[in-house]
């Protein structure tokens, strides 16, 4: 069940550190991925209800604040964001 992705089939792509209003901290990786087998899968049920394929210029408007800015940073080819910080 899901997708088995070899470690040769990936590249980093971005790094986005956020600071969010209840104080904790996250650090959200990025990987660009060419090759994979299997089938994408929902393996937390609990979190999520539905997996969907989006255009980079037509995503959904609920995404979380790291998701939108971490996906924004691959069309700039930025390697590093952060926000929440003053």
């Amino acid at each position: 069940m899901g997708i088995s992705i070899e470690a040769d089939d990936t590249e980093f792509a971005h790094l986005i550190h956020g600071l969010f209003e209840d104080g904790k901290e996250y650090f959200n990786v990025f990987f660009t991925v060419t090759a994979w087998s299997g089938e994408p899968s929902i393996m937390e049920p609990d979190k999520c209800d539905m997996i969907e394929w989006f255009a980079l210029d037509n995503l959904p408007p609920n995404l979380t604040e790291s998701t939108k800015r971490g996906l924004e940073a691959l069309k700039t080819n930025s390697p590093y964001a952060d926000f929440g910080f003053k």
